[in-house]
Order: structure tokens, then C-alpha cells, then sequence
């Protein structure tokens, strides 16, 4: 979606496909994080292209399917050590999918802010 000056506003986005629509309400920081999938049935590797306090896109050739609950690790500068965020698949594409966070604590969440706000910081203003 954009704005009147044509620029791109993420937070007023409509994601999903199909039926299964949701409103985006959370800032997304791009990036590019190997993370580490869990499943019941296993695990595999992804690739996080952005993140927010709400969720996450995560590129795979592995495609969990909507509704699929999971553990997501990744490390992030802000905090020591290996991080576990639970969440939901709420989109899924061909080679890859949309996750929303489900119970994040103080710590994950002062992680992803710390994240947000370095890119922030980083990025020039329009």
C-alpha cells in the first residue's frame, strides 16, 4: 500500500493469501538471518528477511502449512545467546511464509526492539 507521497507503508498492509487475511500491525526491520526451524516432526534451516515484534518472513524450500505451530531460533546482537520464539504460520507462499509471534517475554521482546531501532537509526530520513 502507499501513502500520498508514494511511499510504501508495511504497516497498513494486507498479508495472507487466499480467505486467510490479516492486518499487519507491527514494524518489520529487513533483514537477512539464517534461523532454525522447529517443527514436532523435525527441524530445517530459513532464511528471516524481516522481523518484528509481531512476527517474521521466513525463505525456505521448506513451507510448513498454515496454522503450523513452531519454535523459531535465531541469535540477535542485543542479547547473549540463542533466542526461542514461538509462533504460528498465518501465509505461505512457494518458498516461504509469514509467522506471527505467540507469548513473547521481556527479553525477546527487548532483543527485536534493539534490532528495530539500530535499523532505524541506520536508515536515512525521506
Amino acid at each position: 500500500m502507499t501513502n500520498p507521497a508514494g511511499k510504501r507503508d508495511a504497516s497498513r498492509d494486507r498479508i495472507g493469501s487466499g480467505t486467510q487475511r490479516i492486518r499487519r500491525h507491527s514494524e518489520r526491520a529487513s533483514i537477512n538471518l539464517v534461523v532454525v526451524i522447529e517443527l514436532e516432526e523435525g527441524r530445517f534451516e530459513g532464511t528471516a528477511l524481516d522481523l518484528g515484534l509481531g512476527g517474521m518472513f521466513v525463505e525456505s524450500d521448506s513451507v510448513p502449512i498454515y496454522g503450523t505451530r513452531l519454535d523459531v531460533l535465531l541469535r540477535l546482537p542485543a542479547i547473549p545467546g540463542e533466542l526461542r520464539l514461538r509462533g504460528v504460520v498465518r501465509w505461505t507462499k512457494q518458498h516461504g511464509f509469514g509467522l506471527q509471534f505467540l507469548e513473547l517475554g521481556v527479553r525477546e521482546t527487548y532483543a527485536i526492539a534493539c534490532l528495530l531501532e539500530s535499523v532505524k537509526a541506520k536508515t536515512p530520513s525521506a
